[in-house]
């Protein structure tokens, strides 16, 4: 059996969907951003303060947290 590659995974089927925090001042990217991981199949939440990042990793628990994209 061979091992799954990175792509693999991103595009395997998943029994839950994956959430993504996205911290982004820039309103366009993270719009941007937002609507294109969302239409893939991610739950995202999108935060523009950091000071209240910390309190929303705990609650919404992503499974990978997206900062300051360029």
């Amino acid at each position: 059996q061979r091992q799954m590659c990175i792509r693999d995974r991103i595009h395997a089927p998943t029994t839950c969907t994956l959430r993504i925090l996205l911290l982004e001042e820039d309103g366009y990217s993270a719009t941007v951003l937002t609507d294109y991981l969302k239409a893939i199949g991610y739950q995202v939440e999108h935060l523009t303060d950091e000071i209240c990042c910390l309190e929303n990793i705990r609650q919404f628990q992503p499974h990978l947290v997206l900062m300051d994209v360029p």
